[in-house]
């Protein structure tokens, strides 16, 4: 998602992105799949101040409090 843009010091134009990535065939082997946790990862990187690219993770056990699919 495109946020806004500025001007640098430079004169270059600055764009300020916002980026979730998943990878087949590790996150899903079907568009919707992939899709939706490419959706996920989005989230992720859309909560962060800094760089705005989120990869999807698959949540280990600790994390969701129950075992992985």
């Amino acid at each position: 998602a495109f946020k806004d843009f500025a001007i640098g010091s430079d004169d270059s134009l600055k764009l300020n992105v916002t980026i979730g990535v998943s990878v087949y065939p590790d996150h899903g082997d079907d568009f919707d799949t992939l899709l939706g946790k490419a959706r996920q990862a989005y989230k992720l990187a859309n909560r962060k101040d800094d760089n705005r690219i989120g990869f999807y993770k698959q949540r280990t056990a600790d994390e969701n409090g129950k075992e992985e699919s």
